[in-house]
């Protein structure tokens, strides 16, 4: 993979303000690694949902006003962290469930985790201590690979 630095660390204000921000730069390193600009759209929205939860839930939380993010490259997968002092919540329950039916049931809201789990490879939520730490994994698709998402729906194709 062609990347002047095998990692790239934020600390980010916890304010919407600054997603754009975060944005750009998941964009640009995503982008110079060969992911396909379908990908590039899907690491960028995931990337911003995760960031959100962390600025809207992290608002209540004691410690910094701000969170990290760690950008890296680990062969042909493209690992994204982000660490911040959101209460935690059951995870492995949340995003799991049939689109359609959550939208007429709730109307647009809490797709968060849905989002990230249909568009990364892998998501992985744990707390150390106060911190929460989600980890947001997507595979590079080398030329004329069908990569398949987190939900098994294929996309990628390079």
């Amino acid at each position: 993979m062609d990347f002047a630095s095998p990692r790239i660390a934020l600390t980010v204000p916890r304010q919407t303000a600054h997603l754009a921000l975060v944005r750009q730069v998941v964009v640009a390193a995503a982008a110079r690694l060969g992911f396909a600009d379908d990908d590039v759209v899907k690491i960028e929205l995931a990337t911003d949902e995760a960031c959100a939860n962390a600025v809207v839930h992290g608002a209540a939380a004691d410690g910094p006003a701000t969170f990290e993010l760690t950008i890296e490259a680990e062969e042909d997968d493209l690992v994204i962290t982000l660490r911040d002092r959101a209460p935690g919540f059951s995870f492995e329950d949340e995003g799991r469930f049939e689109l359609a039916a959550k939208l007429r049931e709730q109307g647009q809201g809490g797709l968060g985790v849905y989002i990230m789990r249909s568009f990364m490879d892998e998501v992985t939520y744990r707390r150390e201590g106060e911190v929460t730490v989600t980890t947001l994994r997507k595979r590079r698709a080398a030329a004329g690979e069908l990569v398949t998402s987190g939900t098994g729906a294929p996309h990628g194709a390079a």
